[in-house]
């Protein structure tokens, strides 16, 4: 199973910066969505880093799912599963 930011945060994983659906840090703003298992499906999440509407640089959108090791990037919009792999 996997644990939304919140259930992180009191669980003692993340510290209480993330004590919230979407919280910000470092200009940007992070969403996870989080599947519980079902059935037969097991449990999957999504993160996504875009820039927070304060940044004063703007920046990359980013993102995470639980069946890849690989970041994905994109430099205009909210990145999804579709866009490049962050090369360093």
């Amino acid at each position: 199973n996997y644990g939304t930011f919140e259930q992180l945060a009191e669980g003692g994983f993340l510290d209480s910066r993330f004590s919230h659906s979407n919280p910000e840090f470092h200009g940007y703003v992070f969403t996870m969505n989080v599947t519980s298992p079902s059935g037969s499906e097991v449990g999957s999440y999504t993160c996504n880093a875009d820039p927070a509407a304060t940044s004063p640089h703007g920046g990359r959108h980013f993102y995470i799912d639980s069946s890849s090791y690989n970041i994905r990037v994109n430099a205009t919009q909210t990145a999804t599963s579709k866009d490049d792999v962050l090369r360093p």
